[in-house]
């Protein structure tokens, strides 16, 4: 019986994809599964053909990837890890469990850095006066009540999902941003009341850059903020309230300035995707019928490269 699918994004570059993957598989879970999506570029030198899944995408933009994955996935709770991240030995068995609620729609693990003795990259996100998107615990050797009680949404690049919830998100007109998607996505869940939450023992690593808007911080910034004047109906003027506060907040910071000026254009576009998160929030709310996920023990191998 396969309760989780862990989703391993092939994003063309060979190590660090390698790297994430053989670390899934030796603290692999019993009752899980592992697919690999990628755009028919790889060619397993792992030779994995009986431990993994290989699922081929429409192209190797992460969305693509995760859609064709998760359209493939057989688990009623989807992880998402993409190259550069390393799972560690029971990552997953705190996140899975949470799914028992039957309201949870997506658990953020926390992400701890590589390089700098464990200091936390982000334990989920969520919006504050400082800009959109923002890590939650970032610097922080643990996160707190405060922290946790705060999150808003996950990192698509290092997530769980109930499948039931992730497949329709999948299907929504996102683009293939992963911080707009992380944010529209996230945005979706909550309007059809699903809740998010951080599961405090479920440790990834990975480097910042893992999380960094691939797409720079202005058009994250429109895309976010349409996606957030849609929802929530703000005027230019709430909008540019914010923007200015975020720089004094963050005053010799280019980035805090690039999304600032990328708000302000995305103010007034986000009628479109505000209606299809709504018709999404009629079809995917909770179901408090749906069964419980158990938790799962871990599993032990190593891997080495096939000769």
């Amino acid at each position: 019986m396969c309760r989780l699918s862990i989703i391993v994004p092939y994003n063309r570059d060979e190590a660090a994809f390698e790297t994430t993957l053989v670390s899934v598989l030796e603290n692999r879970p019993e009752h899980s599964e592992v697919v690999v999506a990628h755009d028919g570029s790889y060619s397993d030198p792992f030779d994995l053909g009986d431990e993994v899944r290989f699922v081929v995408a429409d192209s190797g933009e992460l969305v693509a990837l995760v859609q064709a994955a998760v359209r493939a996935a057989f688990g009623r709770v989807v992880h998402i890890l993409h190259g550069g991240a390393r799972a560690t030995a029971g990552w997953a068995d705190e996140a899975v469990e949470l799914f028992e609620q039957a309201d949870l729609g997506a658990v953020a693990p926390v992400i701890q850095d590589l390089c700098s003795g464990g200091r936390i990259v982000a334990a989920g996100w969520r919006d504050d006066s400082r800009g959109l998107r923002r890590a939650i615990a970032a610097g922080a050797a643990e996160p707190s009540r405060r922290d946790v009680a705060g999150i808003e949404g996950v990192y698509l690049a290092a997530s769980f999902w109930r499948r039931s919830a992730l497949e329709s998100l999948a299907e929504l007109p996102s683009g293939s941003a992963p911080s707009v998607v992380d944010y529209l996505w996230a945005s979706a869940l909550r309007t059809a009341g699903w809740r998010c939450r951080v599961a405090t023992e479920s440790r990834v690593l990975a480097s910042p850059t893992l999380l960094a808007p691939a797409e720079g911080a202005r058009r994250a910034g429109a895309a976010m903020q349409a996606v957030r004047s849609g929802l929530k109906r703000e005027g230019a003027a709430t909008v540019a309230t914010a923007a200015a506060v975020a720089i004094l907040c963050r005053p010799l910071s280019l980035s805090a300035w690039s999304e600032a000026l990328g708000r302000l254009s995305g103010a007034s576009g986000g009628a479109s995707l505000a209606r299809s998160i709504r018709r999404y929030a009629e079809d995917a709310s909770p179901d408090a019928s749906q069964p419980m996920v158990l938790s799962l023990p871990e599993r032990q191998t190593t891997y080495r490269r096939a000769a």
